[in-house]
C-alpha cells in the first residue's frame, strides 16, 4: 500500500517498474478501500509487503492495519528489518535511508510470527 501524496506517487511509479502491484490509499484518503483491496489480494495468493509505520508515523510504531491485514487475508506475518552501512538519511519523519555505493546491507527475517499483537512485532524489528 503505497500513500497518494506527491512521494508516494513516486514510490509507486518505482514499485510497478520493478513489477509490484501497488495499491494507493493511506489512513487520510481511501486508506479503507486500499486495505480491502489488499486482503482480498491476500485471500487470492498474493503477497503482501508492508511498512508498518503508516504514511506519517511515528516512526517504528505499527499501525493497527498490519494486524488486521493479516488477519482477514490469513497470510502469515513476517518482520524484516533492513540495516545500511554506509547510508544517506533523509530528513524527513521516518529517516528514509538510501544505502550509499558499496555499502553493507544487512537483512534479518523473523516469521512467520504466530502471535498477531503489538508488542510481539514490535520485538522482532528490535
Amino acid at each position: 500500500m503505497v500513500s497518494l501524496s506527491p512521494d508516494g506517487e513516486l514510490a509507486s511509479r518505482v514499485l510497478k517498474i520493478l513489477g509490484y502491484k501497488v495499491f494507493r490509499g493511506d489512513t487520510e484518503k481511501r486508506g479503507r478501500k486500499a486495505m480491502m483491496e489488499l486482503i482480498q489480494y491476500g485471500k487470492e495468493g498474493g503477497e503482501i509487503a508492508i511498512t508498518p509505520d503508516g504514511p506519517k508515523g511515528p516512526r517504528r510504531k505499527i499501525k493497527r492495519g498490519v494486524f488486521v491485514i493479516a488477519r482477514r487475508s490469513g497470510l502469515p506475518l513476517f518482520a524484516i528489518r533492513i540495516k545500511a552501512n554506509p547510508c544517506f538519511r533523509f530528513s524527513s519523519w521516518d529517516e528514509l535511508m538510501l544505502p550509499l555505493p558499496f555499502a553493507r546491507i544487512d537483512i534479518s527475517i523473523k516469521g512467520p510470527l504466530m502471535k498477531l499483537d503489538q508488542e510481539t512485532l514490535e520485538k522482532a524489528l528490535s
